[in-house]
């Protein structure tokens, strides 16, 4: 055997050896909590045929990955602020059980505050510390979406801890999911509050009428009947009553004019209400109002009113759904009732939604991470299930009946507005929604002391507060 013939051999084996030490080494390197992978150029594709034209193929652009083993995590502590306070217990429960099942070694700690309010104040406050915070979307918004919370869209996308499959594309909720491909996604809906008309069933029927309001028209029957019947039987105090309560709640207000056609868009294209539908809402409300088959009261909510008879239906939402069945089953009557959405003149129905969202403070990687997946594990259909029993409002990922199966049969008015053919409006995602809803309210709260010929100035005014919350917008 020849020198150079052993020096070939030699060499081989030696760069052999190296591979497989460089390979082994490769293996064994610790995972940082978030791999970017790089962003590809688009490529120009040559053929060999020189007469036909060539064309860019453009490679799709991957998206950021998550990668993670049980030690990335492991030991670190975040901070989740909610408004679930009245039952802080049962959301207690829930992080509990997440901090001893999660293969992570992660640990949450909720921080409770009194109402969705309380909790949007604070987000003014540079002072509060938290990793993930739950709130209405709007005040999340309002709170600085750009500079407080993070981007959420890479994470949702990803293909091993992203969302996507988790959210039904074939529920109720479909026209309404998130859009996932967004520039920025600031939150991600966990459930959806909603405006409804509560009804007594069993008083309708005691007044002779035995279906559901299906149209304005019929609603406004019912409600005629119920005030004469007031009005006639040997109770002087509740004279005026038994009619429609109105809430001249935001929710309403919005609800009354997307029933009557009205769209909202999104306020900060420079939103300006619609004044045909503003004026034939105003028209109809102030026509029930001086028929006295409206009426205001002297209390905030209704509960007490729908439970003793002083109103066959009013303008509520999911948020009170607690309230009014705690009430019915304590009050005189105890009578069977349930939900409706708006109906126009024809009977179609629609519902104005409002989200309830998570959205995940910028602070570090590790902390963002771990936000996102106490986040995603929230949307999973058993916690969707368990966080009904504290908001009441309905899960945003899929059908309502079929996420909190239990809690549907043991309260059907909580999704019977939905049973209709009805028309979901989402409010818009926006850091002047807070404030635009605000405007809705007032507009519509003017005109029941008013003359309608004095509605056009309060849309005059309406479109001048619209352009200052505008100017004024961050």
């Amino acid at each position: 055997m020849n020198k150079d013939f052993k020096k070939r051999i030699y060499s081989f084996v030696s760069f052999f050896l190296i591979l497989i030490l460089l390979l082994g080494c490769q293996a064994t390197v610790e995972e940082f909590p978030v791999v970017v992978t790089e962003t590809k150029e688009q490529v120009e594709v040559s053929t060999s045929e020189p007469s036909l034209e060539t064309k860019p193929a453009v490679t799709p652009t991957p998206r950021p990955t998550i990668s993670l083993d049980y030690k990335t995590l492991r030991g670190l502590t975040i901070n989740v602020l909610h408004p679930f306070i009245e039952n802080e217990e049962l959301f207690n429960q829930m992080v509990r059980d997440f901090n001893l099942n999660n293969i992570w070694g992660l640990h949450v700690v909720p921080i409770a505050y009194p109402g969705y309010q309380a909790l949007s104040q604070s987000l003014r406050s540079d002072e509060v510390e938290a990793d993930l915070v739950i709130g209405m979307s709007k005040y999340l918004q309002a709170a600085g979406a750009s500079e407080k919370w993070m981007d959420l869209g890479d994470f949702a996308n990803d293909p091993k801890y992203g969302v996507q499959e988790l959210y039904d594309p074939d529920g109720v909720f479909v026209s309404l999911l998130p859009d996932f491909e967004s520039v920025i996604l600031s939150d991600l809906p966990l459930a959806y509050n909603a405006g409804l008309i509560y009804y007594n069933v069993a008083w309708a029927e005691a007044l002779g009428e035995k279906t559901v309001p299906s149209d304005q028209e019929s609603l406004r029957a019912i409600a005629n009947k119920a005030m004469v019947f007031n009005a006639n039987d040997d109770d002087y105090w509740n004279n005026g009553t038994g009619g429609l309560w109105l809430s001249q709640s935001p929710i309403a207000a919005i609800s009354w004019y997307v029933n009557f056609g009205g769209e909202l868009g999104d306020p900060r294209a420079g939103f300006l209400p619609e004044r045909d539908v503003m004026m034939e809402a105003f028209n109809f409300l102030k026509s029930l109002y001086l028929a006295d088959e409206s009426w205001i009261g002297i209390e905030a909510d209704a509960y007490r009113y729908f439970s003793n008879r002083y109103t066959i239906a009013y303008e509520g939402d999911l948020n009170g759904f607690r309230f009014t069945s705690a009430y019915q089953n304590a009050g005189q009557y105890r009578d069977e009732w349930t939900t409706l959405p708006y109906f126009d003149a024809q009977g179609q129905a629609s519902l104005v939604l409002d989200p309830l969202s998570f959205a995940i403070s910028i602070t570090n990687e590790k902390n963002q991470l771990a936000a996102w997946l106490f986040g995603r594990w929230l949307l999973e259909a058993e916690q969707q299930e368990r966080l009904v029993e504290i908001h009441n409002f309905w899960p945003a990922t899929g059908d309502p009946a079929k996420l909190a199966p239990e809690f549907a049969r043991e309260n059907p008015a909580w999704v019977a507005s939905l049973q209709y053919q009805t028309s979901l409006t989402l409010v818009p995602s926006s850091p002047v929604w807070a404030q635009t809803e605000l405007v809705f309210q007032d507009a519509f709260q003017r005109i029941y002391n008013l003359d309608s010929q004095y509605f056009p100035s309060v849309l005059d005014v309406f479109e001048e507060m619209m352009r200052i919350n505008l100017e004024q917008a961050p």
